[in-house]
């Protein structure tokens, strides 16, 4: 069986329901037409999240929030380096050599996969190409400002055009996104849910007095349909 759900009121993309897995629950959930929930995973992220407190993350380059607020890790991405998180072409990086993404070296780490089993379950459920995978951290009680993603400019592609994906990892009630269109919506994001987000559509975030952990996964949605 095939269901083709909206994203937003100008684009539709494919959800594969004879790839699921028992690992998620579908339910969709309509917030507006720039936000949308369609389904949990199934996955505990204790020895993830342990882990995760070792590395050195990298700043979010942003005129958002305080330098230190927002912080990300790469699992997949434009170099081998998980701190790396640039994008050729996106915010100064003009590089043109690494224009093909690739797994960073923590993706394949053992203690990771609870985490990189839902990349792969979401490569298996949709009819999509990845772009960058990363794990993006906002600090306790930060204010990432309003704004948009547009400067990534493969958000605005016509045919084919680059989504986002939140899931969190770890988060709390005071944990808020705003996103503003036509409809103001703000909702706490619950763990392990997947949420589609239109990006170009200006958003903020609120966060409450603990850290908020999101697997963020760009991808390009095809509009065929597989039977």
């Amino acid at each position: 069986m095939m269901i083709v759900l909206p994203i937003q009121n100008r684009v539709s993309f494919t959800y594969n329901k004879k790839k699921e897995s028992n690992m998620f629950t579908h339910e969709t959930i309509e917030y507006a037409p720039t936000l949308m929930s369609f389904g949990h995973y199934k996955s505990n992220h204790r020895l993830s999240l342990k882990y995760l407190q070792e590395p050195e993350w990298s700043n979010v380059t942003t005129k958002c929030c305080k330098s230190g607020d927002w912080l990300g890790l790469s699992l997949i991405g434009y170099s081998d380096d998980p701190n790396d998180l640039s994008k050729p072409k996106v915010l100064g990086n003009n590089s043109e050599t690494n224009n093909q993404t690739r797994p960073t070296f923590i993706y394949e780490m053992n203690i990771l996969r609870s985490i990189t089993s839902i990349v792969e379950n979401f490569k298996r459920q949709f009819f999509c190409d990845l772009d960058r995978v990363r794990l993006l951290k906002v600090k306790p009680n930060a204010v990432i400002k309003k704004h948009t993603d547009k400067v990534d400019k493969d958000f605005l592609i016509k045919d084919c055009p680059l989504r986002r994906f939140h899931i969190p990892i770890k988060t709390n009630p005071d944990a808020i996104m705003t996103v503003y269109g036509d409809k103001e919506v703000s909702i706490n994001m619950k763990e392990n849910h997947l949420y589609a987000v239109d990006v170009t559509t200006p958003h903020s975030v609120v966060n409450g007095d603990e850290e908020r952990i999101h697997l963020v996964i760009d991808a390009f949605l095809r509009g065929e349909i597989y039977e």
